[in-house]
């Protein structure tokens, strides 16, 4: 999950795993952001990425 600038607990995007790679969908004001691998360096300063969970049983 990625949290906004506001600092409240609302999403802001997802970044789901996939086995080839990380799909990073967001919203910035209202923009839609879609980029294969990481977070663009254009909205990582508005946006603060989650740390990724995994599930302990796989």
């Amino acid at each position: 999950m990625i949290v906004g600038p506001d600092g409240d607990l609302a999403c802001a995007g997802l970044v789901p795993r996939f086995d080839n790679g990380d799909l990073v969908v967001g919203t910035l004001c209202d923009e839609w952001v879609l980029a294969a691998g990481s977070v663009p360096a254009a909205v990582a300063p508005y946006w603060t990425a989650q740390p990724f969970v995994r599930d302990a049983n796989r």
